[in-house]
């Protein structure tokens, strides 16, 4: 996931110093993990729309702009950013409001990183190894199919790369996790852990 990012970044600076947006950025995760002394990022913004998300971005991120904020009513002007990013946040909004306002801010590129399957093991992830997910929340998340979301996206952008993503840390159990990485990302649905998509589009 990280290294798409960097790659994106690496394609988009090369006309300009960058305008990145995190759309759904939680504790800040690519905010603490990209390359710290990135000299061609001019900006970078972080929004959720959960306040202890921002709060803990801010103690992990404090040169980072972060704002409580909501991905279906950007408080941005159109064309603002040359990067957007929405990481694993699609299936708990409005997946064509949010394409719509990410369309709308971005010059350029858009990076999406969608759930298109989850099991029993995501859950336990989320909920006891991760960050808590509001019950709420996450009772209302919607099951989202890579051909529905690949439809959408096409809707609002260009289609340029997509590229399968086992989450599931199959190294934690130290079990020849190179060859079940590449099993679970040819099964229709994951054995055990929820199999992220990113996809890499063109305004």
């Amino acid at each position: 996931m990280i290294n798409a990012v960097n790659a994106v970044i690496d394609l988009a600076s090369k006309t300009s110093d960058l305008k990145i947006l995190d759309i759904g950025s939680g504790p800040g995760f690519f905010e603490r993990n990209i390359e710290k002394n990135r000299s061609n990022v001019e900006i970078w913004f972080s929004l959720d729309i959960a306040k202890s998300m921002v709060r803990m971005q801010k103690d992990f991120s404090p040169m980072i702009d972060v704002i409580v904020a909501d991905a279906e009513h950007l408080p941005f002007r159109d064309n603002t950013f040359d990067v957007v990013l929405m990481s694993r946040v699609i299936k708990f909004i409005d997946p064509e409001k949010a394409l719509r306002e990410s369309r709308r801010v971005s010059k350029k590129f858009f990076i999406l990183f969608a759930d298109v399957a989850d099991t029993l093991w995501a859950q336990v992830m989320e909920q006891f190894f991760g960050i808590a997910v509001d019950p709420a929340v996450w009772n209302n998340r919607r099951t989202l199919l890579s051909k529905n979301i690949e439809n959408l996206l096409r809707t609002f952008f260009i289609l340029k790369v997509k590229v399968h993503i086992t989450a599931m840390p199959l190294s934690f159990f130290n079990i020849l996790p190179s060859l079940l990485s590449k099993i679970l990302n040819i099964l229709d649905k994951p054995l055990l852990g929820s199999r992220i998509v990113c996809y890499i589009c063109l305004k």
